[in-house]
């Protein structure tokens, strides 16, 4: 396989033939399958069976082209994929070696091969017409690469503010620069800290993160945070991921923006005072585990790296300036209450350890 990759490759290839054969030399099996079986025909138009021998004998003819191209000691192209496609060839590779499930595939494909372990000449002219076939389909591909001047739609530039690709909750945009950028289409999302005042515990959920593979210790999340679904998407989403029934948040803080370069969307700081429940647990899949975590706690997990959600680092902080705001407010509202020379009732503030509580 030829050590360039493929960007390099690409750019020094200048011809269409080139092109695709720096494509065949990068794609993985799947997708180089994926690429040529794309092109063949429905059943009305070369028939069922004959469909069903393109589709086995491309996917034979780039198993053997990837086996082939990981040892050669140079750039393999289309006229060596070409090669594999005779009947001869792959006769001797499925002699040399017998765990060749696509070609297997094929050869059951052959008129009366499967009976009879021979290859007669219906097979010989059913191979013929399907290689012919996959031949004209080759040179398809590579014309595809051209650049067409008369089709408007291949330059076609997105406008500034036209979606590209949409998701649950959010769209991709373009804007200026030839940039793109996410928007959440639902309003801004809530994040959730659940504080049992009694104990100091926070609640704190290690959820399936599937674009790290990784489980991420995070504060629950829920989606949109405005209108009249706001308060039931926090019960739902409390419910699923805490095992915990609904009860009065306060709004302390936002808009969090995670990043306001590539998202064009906000999260909302919810904060609850809870006596967590001895049994609850959570209903989504998605959720390994729930953490009690004191105060400073949280602020070690964060130090240690445990935490790496932005938001809930965020969350964190936001907690933070509110719990200083609440205090003065109380310590105020206790001097008024206590007048001139009056003393209010002081307020202890209680050192809590860092330790970790698992569910």
């Amino acid at each position: 396989m030829s050590s360039l990759n493929p960007e390099v490759l690409l750019l020094k290839s200048t011809g269409l033939t080139e092109r695709f054969n720096a494509a065949m030399n990068h794609l993985t099996l799947e997708s180089l399958t994926a690429l040529i079986q794309s092109k063949i025909g429905p059943v009305s138009e070369i028939g069922k069976l004959y469909r069903s021998g393109a589709l086995a004998l491309a996917a034979a003819a780039v198993e053997l082209f990837v086996e082939k191209r990981q040892t050669a000691a140079e750039v393999l192209g289309l006229n060596a994929f070409k090669d594999l496609l005779r009947l001869d060839v792959l006769m001797d590779a499925i002699h040399q070696d017998g765990e060749r499930p696509a070609l297997h595939a094929y050869f059951d494909v052959l008129p009366r091969y499967q009976k009879s372990g021979v290859v007669n000449d219906d097979a010989r002219e059913f191979h013929e017409f399907v290689t012919e076939y996959l031949r004209g389909l080759l040179e398809e591909l590579i014309q595809d690469l051209k650049f067409n001047h008369a089709d408007s739609g291949v330059h076609k530039l997105a406008k500034v503010g036209e979606v590209i690709a949409e998701g649950p909750g959010f769209e991709v945009k373009t804007s200026k620069g030839y940039s793109n950028y996410i928007e959440y289409t639902e309003g801004n999302q809530a994040i959730m800290i659940i504080h049992d005042v009694r104990e100091n515990h926070f609640l704190l959920v290690e959820r399936y993160n599937p674009i790290e593979g990784v489980y991420t210790l995070e504060f629950p999340r829920a989606g949109s945070s405005a209108g009249p679904v706001a308060e039931s998407n926090l019960a739902v989403a409390m419910r699923d991921l805490t095992g915990l029934s609904i009860r009065p948040m306060e709004k302390i803080g936002g808009p969090l923006k995670p990043d306001s370069h590539i998202i064009k969307g906000a999260c909302d700081v919810y904060y609850g005072n809870f006596t967590l429940e001895e049994n609850h647990t959570p209903t989504d899949k998605s959720v390994r585990s729930l953490k009690r975590i004191t105060k400073d706690g949280l602020y070690q997990a964060a130090y240690d790296g445990r935490i790496g959600c932005a938001l809930t680092l965020s969350a964190i902080s936001m907690y933070q300036a509110f719990d200083s705001v609440r205090k003065k407010r109380v310590a105020n509202s206790q001097r008024v209450r206590g007048g001139k020379g009056g003393k209010g009732d002081a307020e202890v503030e209680v050192e809590a350890d860092d330790e970790v509580v698992e569910e």
